[in-house]
């Protein structure tokens, strides 16, 4: 796999990338060559797909910072862009078991390194910041995540260039959205999932707070053989599940749904610390049917008060108090207080569909419901209503976790009474 490591190198591709960009945008816009709405979108649609064939050589922070917009991205960009920029897939080309081993012994030394034992040839999982293999460490079976190299210290370039090109979408679709605050959020995250002391450290936490709640896994980290760049931790067995939704019975379905719910109940509402990243590849289900629970580099954390007034947002939804659902929105952050009332409209009628599961009677199905449909179709009314409000920064990676929990409920099948969660979130 051919990534560009050195400052240089990833700088040069970063800027044949600008130039790219830019030279599709003088040539359509030759004297005296006006372009219509639908050749506007067109040449968006032709950079986006020279960005995603770049990022997903390059991988590193710009990759990942695609694949968040290309999650996040439906309130801002045009859906045929939205759509390119989700193919940049979390999976890819693994860097040769010798760089692996490289990096490892720069990052330990020769002394500790030569006490890895059976370094797996090939990697447990390969991403766009880093990948993992397994081996052997004082006779235990260990995972060890390594990162790519050049990887922090291209953040804030890669990130710039991004946000850069994404101006230029709003440009076609006349929003006057600042995204100061929404990149900002996705350079401070990128930061920190390269920090692998942090996601060390998250994983303590995360590990404690589940400690005395049943079936769930957490692995627990080797603090001396944690750097920046590696992250090591007992190796936990499972299978991924996609595949192990092929042969599970409905009765397995709709008890892992359940646990992917009381997951996101117990780490938001009880413990203030969330893994906001919903990729089925963060989890196992293990031989003894736990929910095993991975990769902390994109944990964030939300104060009491934050969560209390997050509670005030969803009771005024599900009672339909709309004068202060509107006050405490722009209050907090959600609802520009500048937007017209069709925007509000646009805001009350997307709570009101979103909240809609909590107020059905009886058990919801999740895989038989319109819920992610008619979702999906009051947020995007919103955000076309919208002019001034970006999506909310602190919201974001929140939103993402739920939304993955309720995909994959979808997925499993699962029935629940969700006004039974409705009086746990009001209550914890």
């Amino acid at each position: 796999m051919d990534i560009p490591q050195s400052k240089w190198a990833r700088g040069s591709r970063l800027l044949r990338l600008a130039a790219g960009v830019a030279a599709k945008e003088v040539g359509a816009r030759l004297p005296g060559k006006a372009l219509e709405a639908a050749q506007k979108l067109n040449l968006r649609i032709e950079q986006t797909r020279l960005l995603v064939e770049t990022l997903s050589q390059m991988k590193g922070a710009a990759m990942k910072a695609g694949q968040l917009l290309g999650l996040e991205g439906n309130d801002l960009l045009p859906p045929e862009v939205v759509e390119i920029l989700s193919r940049l897939q979390s999976d890819g080309d693994p860097l040769p078991t010798a760089d692996i081993e490289r990096l490892l012994m720069e990052a330990w030394g020769q002394d500790k390194f030569k006490q890895l034992k059976s370094l797996s040839q090939e990697p447990l999982a390969s991403a766009s910041i880093g990948q993992v293999h397994t081996g052997l460490w004082q006779g235990k079976k260990i995972a060890v995540k390594v990162q790519f190299p050049g990887v922090a210290q291209t953040i804030d370039s890669d990130v710039a260039l991004l946000k850069s090109l994404l101006e230029k979408f709003l440009v076609i679709t006349r929003k006057k959205t600042e995204l100061g605050d929404l990149f900002e959020e996705i350079r401070q995250t990128l930061h920190q999932e390269t920090d692998y002391l942090a996601e060390a450290r998250f994983m303590l936490q995360y590990r404690d707070n589940f400690q005395q709640l049943g079936g769930y896994l957490v692995p627990a980290p080797i603090m001396d053989l944690c750097t920046l760049g590696v992250l090591a931790m007992d190796y936990q067995p499972g299978q991924k599940i996609k595949d192990w939704v092929k042969h599970a019975s409905v009765t397995e379905k709709q008890l892992l749904g359940e646990r992917m719910m009381n997951l996101f109940l117990h780490e938001y509402l009880a413990c203030g610390l969330v893994q906001t990243d919903p990729n089925w590849g963060n989890f196992l289900v293990a031989p003894t049917g736990e929910l095993v629970v991975l990769d902390f580099g994109a944990c964030k954390t939300y104060s009491k008060e934050f969560r209390t007034t997050y509670r005030q947002v969803l009771s005024h939804s599900m009672h339909r108090r709309k004068a202060e659902l509107i006050a405490v929105s722009q209050g907090f952050g959600l609802l520009d207080p500048r937007e017209e009332t069709e925007a509000q409209e646009a805001y009350l009628h997307m709570m009101d569909v979103i909240i809609a599961p909590f107020r059905h009677v009886g058990e919801f199905n999740f895989a038989t419901e319109t819920y992610s449909q008619n979702s999906k179709d009051a947020t995007l009314a919103f955000a076309r209503a919208l002019k001034f409000s970006p999506p909310p920064r602190e919201l974001i990676f929140l939103h993402r976790k739920l939304g993955g929990v309720f995909q994959t409920l979808k997925r499993m099948e699962t029935k629940l009474d969700l006004r039974m969660v409705w009086e746990r979130m009001m209550q914890e």
